[in-house]
């Protein structure tokens, strides 16, 4: 896979030119003005007329021999020695990122393959936290290109995806522009106190360059301005707006990372030998709802908890195992196997996880649910390979009969926040 220049450098770039638009603390920042409406036309060009934004950004980046002409506005003024026009004296003196946006984003339609853009965040010191909306696969050509670095079942903790797309010949001041400038800075850099990166990759550049990820959070504009994509993320608004102009976003978007899987868990970790699943999505046609949510311990942090009274999680469907003291690693293996990854994930499509909460886990890490579906094992001379759904189909009432005395809470039969 290639390394395009914006990956790259969009990162240094954008700091490096804020660096130099609040060098001088007495220089009044620019403040162009903006209007999502399209109708209102584009907005005020950043840049004078001596050069286009194209031309000054690639030669700063790849030209030693470049020597940018002196800058003027429209006056014919020279604009201060670091290349930021100044506005009024009283316009004030915080800087703003908006100038460095333009630079940027004027490269993104060259640049990025799959016209799309996407950060991904892992730390957040604002005032409503952050909450994890992906699992990270892998970060391919890390260390060196070739190699990748994997992160199997939750092992790059809490990450938040956001991105946005556009379609071919999509205007870089109206479309591009706009979208740009929200999701880097309005929507969370500068608002949400969202900071650091996965590792091995950019915090911020074109999809085909940032990690394999399960999800991503998406903008987009239209006439009323700047919108949500839509529950099904950043991938549903490219194949279905943009009509997928490059291809498919298999290597760098999916639904769910293919080294997610069961052999890697340790079943013994699970104090209540009960392993459960709970699914949240199916593109075709939804997942089965057979449960109610009606809370998650300890999130968003410690010692609190989300609560989903009546129906407010939406359609949600669990299905668990659960194995007695005495069975093998290989029962245990395959019976998860089959469960999670054959019948759900592989032969019905499901997949999402419930917010704050992991898609499959040990019974006592997952969401208090008043039910979940059961399968199990019973092998016979007739059939060896004997998967069944329990009688009744019922994940507590099998835990019951294998552990009378047990104590299963995340299993409640009915929800008390109904």
């Amino acid at each position: 896979m290639h390394t395009s220049f914006l990956s790259v450098c969009a990162g240094p770039l954008l700091l490096a030119l804020a660096a130099n638009a609040c060098d001088d603390s007495s220089a009044p920042a620019p403040t162009p003005e903006y209007s999502g409406d399209s109708s209102k036309g584009t907005t005020p060009s950043p840049v004078s007329p001596a050069t286009s934004p194209t031309d000054t950004v690639v030669a700063f980046a790849d030209s030693d021999d470049y020597v940018e002409p002196e800058p003027t506005d429209d006056d014919g003024e020279v604009e201060d020695e670091e290349g930021v026009p100044l506005e009024n004296d009283g316009d004030g003196e915080v800087c703003s990122t908006y100038d460095e946006d333009v630079h940027v984003a004027y490269l993104l339609p060259e640049m990025c393959e799959w016209n799309t853009y996407m950060c991904c965040w892992t730390g957040n010191d604002g005032p409503d936290g952050m909450t994890s909306n992906t699992d990270v696969c892998r970060v391919w050509d890390y260390p060196e290109e070739g190699n990748s670095l994997e992160f199997p079942r939750d092992s790059e903790g809490s990450v938040y995806c956001h991105g946005f797309g556009w379609a071919d010949g999509a205007d870089v001041n109206t479309n591009i522009l706009p979208l740009y400038h929200s999701v880097i800075n309005t929507g969370r850099t500068e608002e949400g106190g969202y900071y650091g990166n996965v590792e091995g990759a950019p915090q911020c550049g074109c999809l085909e360059e940032m990690p394999v990820v399960s999800f991503s959070e998406c903008s987009r504009f239209d006439g009323d301005g700047i919108t949500d994509c839509g529950e099904h993320g950043l991938y549903s608004n490219y194949v279905s707006r943009i009509d997928e102009p490059n291809g498919p976003l298999e290597d760098n978007l999916v639904r769910i990372c293919d080294n997610y899987d069961v052999p890697d868990f340790d079943f013994r970790e699970c104090d209540s030998h009960t392993y459960m699943c709970c699914w949240t999505e199916n593109d075709a046609k939804g997942v089965l709802d057979n449960t109610d949510v009606c809370r998650i311990h300890d999130y968003p942090s410690a010692g609190e908890t989300l609560e989903y009274p009546g129906d407010s999680e939406g359609d949600v469907h669990c299905h668990g195992i659960v194995w007695p003291e005495d069975a093998t690693d290989k029962y245990i293996h395959l019976l998860a196997q089959y469960v999670q990854t054959f019948d759900h994930i592989g032969n019905k499509g499901y997949y999402g996880n419930i917010e704050g909460a992991p898609m499959c886990g040990c019974a006592e890490d997952m969401p208090e649910v008043s039910k979940a579906d059961c399968t199990n094992y019973s092998p016979t001379e007739e059939d060896e390979d004997r998967i069944r759904g329990c009688d009744p189909n019922d994940l507590r009432t099998r835990y019951d009969v294998l552990y009378p005395d047990g104590d299963l809470d995340n299993l409640v039969g009915r929800c008390d926040n109904q």
